[in-house]
């Protein structure tokens, strides 16, 4: 429980009790607290700027500085702080549907790509279980576009300006 004297008796006694409760709800103290330590340096923020800089190698500095972007505007700031085994989908949802709201479809579908990137290599590296982005296609708004061939040849009365 600590030593005395850095660590109080009533303190003692408090982490005690705490101790006998996980295990009356057969959990292992140690396990508990070993996880909570790992999922606190596993948050998402630090396994995507790692993630960030494993790409440094493939990728132009451009492409680096728009991905980087995306992350620190978009996705840290909504999901950053969590450990990313315990990121959810309706948390991810949640940070798109901020994008979409503004009316950047094209982005938040970016941004949901963007995360599974970085889940997926959470999950390679076993710090998650699995890519909850995956569970997301779909879930936006659809894009829709015309096909260039297709514009040309279009007559008026195709047009529904209603």
């Amino acid at each position: 429980m600590g030593t005395y004297p850095e660590v109080s008796l009533a303190a003692a006694r408090t982490r005690c009790d705490q101790a006998r409760e996980l295990i009356a709800d057969q959990k292992d103290p140690v396990e508990v607290k070993r996880v909570g330590q790992t999922a606190s340096i596993h948050t998402f923020k630090t396994v995507a700027h790692e993630w960030l800089a494993l790409q440094s190698k493939a990728l132009s500095a451009d492409i680096l500085d728009m991905l980087r972007t995306r992350l620190d505007s978009y996705l840290i700031p909504r999901i950053g702080h969590r450990p990313i085994g315990a990121v959810t989908a309706q948390e991810l949802l949640g940070a798109l549907r901020r994008i979409e709201a503004r009316g950047r479809h094209e982005t938040a579908h970016r941004v949901r790509s963007l995360a599974g990137r970085v889940l997926r290599y959470a999950v390679a590296t076993g710090r998650a279980e699995r890519d909850v982005a995956a569970d997301l296609k779909g879930a936006l708004a659809p894009l829709l576009f015309v096909r260039p061939g297709e514009l040309r040849a279009a007559r008026w009365q195709e047009f529904d300006l209603d």
